[in-house]
């Protein structure tokens, strides 16, 4: 998908819902279905600076991960 269209939806869909970083992090990777590409954006487009942009990536896949590993742990029942 386009850098252009992608920054209209951005754009679309927070003038919609008060988006902070990590939901913005994660409706750009969405968009582009990758990490770095999404790193890239936030700094080239969106005016990040580099270690921003690199906190935000590692706190949301961070997240992600211990999320699924508490739902994964053995004998607890959800």
């Amino acid at each position: 998908m386009s850098v252009d269209l992608v920054l209209k939806k951005l754009h679309t869909e927070s003038n919609y819902k008060r988006m902070g970083d990590h939901r913005k992090f994660k409706f750009v990777l969405d968009h582009l279905n990758s990490t770095d590409a999404v790193i890239s954006f936030f700094i080239e487009v969106l005016k990040y600076k580099r270690y921003q942009a690199n906190k935000i990536a590692y706190n949301v896949v961070y997240h992600k991960k211990y999320y699924q590993n508490q739902l994964n742990k053995p004998g607890q029942v959800n």
